[in-house]
C-alpha cells in the first residue's frame, strides 16, 4: 500500500522497489529478509484503516474520478499477479471511493474516521461499477483457475529502469500441472513506453488474459519492440482461459420469459414474475456472482397464466445469504435467460 500511495504522489520509486516491495516477497526495504513462502504476506491496496486509492487520488491528489478509477484497475492487476495472497475491502471491487474527511472541521479526523461508513451499494447498479466489477472478477478468475499463479516459480524476467517498466513471470512445472506460465508487462511511468526485447518465458503464442491488448507470437521466447500505455499492465498466458462470467452469457429461449423482480433491490422478499409459453415449467434457481446455485425452486406457484416465485433471502439450507448481486436464472430445454437483483440487508 505504501509504494502504490507514492506512485500516486510521483515519488521516485524505482524498478527495484516495485520488483521487490511490491511483486516481491521484501517488507519495507529490498535489502531486508523476505518472506520465505507467498502463503506468509497478505498483500492489500486499502483496508479499514486506509483511504481507498480512489478516494486518496480523487480528494487529496487532483484526479479525477474516471482517473482514478483506471488507476485502481491497473493497481488491482499489479495486486493479483504479485507474489503473496491477494486481499480486497468491501466495495473495492467495483470501485467504491472509501474513506473519510474532517466533515466538521474540529481538525480531529478520528471523529469522522472511526464513524460508519456504508458501502453505497448503488454505485454497484451503475455502468461504472459494473465495469469495475468485471475486471476484478477476471483477476479473481485468472488467480483461482491458473496455478502459475499461487504455486508456480516467480521469475524477475527484467527491469526497464528508464521507462519505469517490470516484467515478471510464473511457470507451474509441477508433475500434474499442464505447463501453465503467465508473464506480466507493467508500465509505472506517467508516459506511454516503448522497450525492446522484452523476455517471455517460452517461444509460442502469447494469450492476452485481460483482453485489453492482442494475443502476440515470439519465436525464440522474446518479443523485439513492445508499446505499452501509461499506468497499464498487460497480462499474458501460454495456455488460453475464459475468464467472462458465465452468468453474463445469456441464451434466451422463446417460451420462458422473466418479466419482473419486484421489489429490486430488496432487503426482505422478492416476487420472481416469469411467463412460461406451451405447458413449459422452467427451472428456477437463485445463483451468486460466482455461478453457484444457491436456491432452487421446487414448487411454483401460477398466478393469472403466469408463474410466480418468493425468495426470502434463503439458501437451500435455509440459512440468509450475504449482502450483493444474485442472478435469478429460468431455465428451458431451449436456454435459460437470467435478472439480476440485488439483496440489502
Amino acid at each position: 500500500h505504501d509504494i502504490i500511495k507514492s506512485d500516486i504522489y510521483n515519488q521516485t520509486i524505482t524498478t527495484t522497489d516495485l520488483m521487490k516491495q511490491v511483486v516481491g516477497l521484501h517488507e519495507y526495504n529490498n535489502s531486508s529478509n523476505s518472506f520465505s513462502n507467498r502463503k506468509q504476506a497478505i498483500k492489500f491496496m486499502l483496508n479499514h484503516d486506509e483511504q481507498s486509492i480512489i478516494q486518496e487520488m480523487v480528494e487529496f491528489a487532483n484526479y479525477s474520478l474516471d482517473e482514478a478509477r483506471y488507476r485502481d484497475k491497473f493497481y488491482s492487476t499489479i495486486l493479483f499477479t504479485s507474489l503473496g495472497i491477494p486481499l480486497i475491502f468491501q466495495g473495492q471491487e467495483f470501485g467504491f471511493k472509501s474513506g473519510w474527511l474532517d466533515e466538521n472541521g474540529n481538525g480531529n479526523w478520528d471523529d469522522e474516521k472511526l464513524s460508519y461508513r456504508p458501502v453505497d451499494w448503488n454505485l454497484l447498479e451503475t455502468g461504472n461499477g459494473q465495469e469495475h466489477l468485471a475486471h476484478y472478477k477476471k483477476l479473481i478468475k485468472l488467480r483461482k483457475s491458473n496455478p502459475a499463479l499461487y504455486r508456480g516459480d516467480f521469475y524477475d524476467l527484467y527491469r526497464y529502469s528508464n521507462q519505469k517498466t517490470i516484467v515478471y513471470g510464473y511457470k507451474d512445472e509441477a508433475l500434474d500441472g499442464n505447463d501453465d506460465q503467465v508473464v506480466v508487462i507493467a508500465n509505472f511511468s506517467n508516459y506511454d513506453q516503448t522497450v525492446t526485447d522484452v523476455p517471455f518465458l517460452s517461444a509460442g503464442t502469447w494469450f492476452d488474459a485481460l483482453g485489453h491488448g492482442e494475443d502476440l507470437y515470439t519465436q525464440d521466447g522474446n518479443f523485439g519492440e513492445y508499446q505499452i500505455p501509461s499506468k497499464t499492465a498487460h497480462v499474458y498466458t501460454n495456455n488460453s482461459y475464459q475468464l467472462e462470467s458465465e452468468m453474463n452469457e445469456v441464451i434466451v429461449p422463446n417460451n420462458v420469459n422473466i418479466i419482473t423482480c419486484y421489489p429490486n433491490p430488496f432487503n426482505n422478499s422478492i416476487i420472481i414474475n416469469i411467463e412460461a409459453f406451451n405447458g413449459i415449467i422452467p427451472k428456477i434457481a437463485i445463483y451468486d456472482l460466482a455461478g453457484k446455485e444457491i436456491k432452487a425452486f421446487g414448487k411454483i406457484n401460477y398466478f393469472e397464466q403466469n408463474l410466480r416465485v418468493f425468495w426470502d433471502g434463503s439458501d437451500d439450507t435455509g440459512l440468509d445469504v450475504p449482502t450483493g448481486i444474485y442472478f435469478v436464472r429460468a431455465e428451458s430445454n431451449e436456454g435459460f435467460q437470467t435478472k439480476k437483483i440485488l439483496f440489502l440487508k
